[in-house]
């Protein structure tokens, strides 16, 4: 087994390219914002990579095949997805 087959690296590799877009692109915000979206950013990471995967992004252009990006806050309960045509992760109401 290599180290790029350990599945804590891989897991780790997602969070650190999150972090450090997050750090580029919000370096002044709040360690509160910024946490919030590394959060999200991480999820933006997992679904770049699972259309990585040719038969992935295959099914996707054919249609049969829907993936979205969720974000569920645990503190005050609420769900966002992310919204590829504004590039947010918006409120589901």
């Amino acid at each position: 087994k290599t180290k790029e087959d350990d599945p804590m690296r891989c897991w780790l590799n997602i969070a650190k390219e999150a972090r450090d877009a997050v750090k580029r692109e919000l370096p002044d915000a709040s360690e509160e914002e910024q946490e919030r979206s590394c959060e999200q950013e991480s999820i933006l990471v997992s679904m770049k990579n699972l259309i990585a995967y040719p038969w992935v992004d295959e099914l996707l252009n054919e249609g049969k095949l829907m993936l979205y990006g969720c974000h569920f806050n645990i503190e005050s309960g609420q769900l966002n997805v992310f919204n590829p045509d504004t590039r947010f992760f918006e409120l589901v109401e």
